[in-house]
């Protein structure tokens, strides 16, 4: 019979797109203050999966994901979904989005990414905020889904993803 208990802590990962990478720096800085100092940040990578945000954003996107290095309680997802959408509001300009930023919560075994779309692989959070598990992690990889985002399979994301599972594994094993 399994019993409940709390999971262990996982850390926020964000991915941040912008056309202005003046804006990044403003809204690193912003998204430093409300959950600490990063741990890493990947390179920038073009953004052209999708047309899907250049009507509201433009285009030539470029994205960038942000690991933070604080250990937070996988259950504050929704909380954090809700504070990065405060904070990518904050650069609307003319009601329209300068800046897309898509938080989630990385764990050793998995990546889950928080939205506000429903979809059927998707699990309600609560407070508007559903959840899809992006990908896994076996042995030193990544396994996708059929829904996983095309720029989350680039080869550069996967060692960002790589490294920021190494970081937190480091931290579990010293307890923090």
């Amino acid at each position: 019979m399994s019993k409940p208990f709390f999971p262990e802590k996982g850390l926020i990962v964000t991915a941040l797109m912008t056309g202005n990478k003046k804006i990044f720096s403003l809204a690193l800085k912003e998204l430093e203050n409300e959950f600490g100092g990063c741990f890493f940040i990947s390179a920038w990578s073009k953004f052209y999966h999708s047309g899907y945000y250049e009507d509201e954003m433009g285009k030539n996107l470029e994205k960038r994901f942000i690991c933070f290095k604080n250990p937070v309680s996988q259950e504050s997802l929704k909380d954090i979904k809700h504070k990065v959408y405060e904070i990518e509001n904050r650069y609307l300009e003319k009601d329209r989005r300068t800046l897309n930023l898509d938080p989630g919560i990385l764990t050793p075994d998995k990546y889950v990414l928080s939205t506000f779309k429903n979809f059927s692989h998707r699990i309600y959070l609560g407070k508007n905020v559903f959840a899809e598990v992006e990908f896994t992690f076996k042995k030193d990889h990544l396994v996708f889904f059929e829904w996983t985002y095309p720029d989350y399979r680039q080869r550069e994301v996967c060692e960002f993803f790589m490294t920021s599972r190494r970081y937190l594994l480091l931290l579990n094993s010293l307890k923090v």
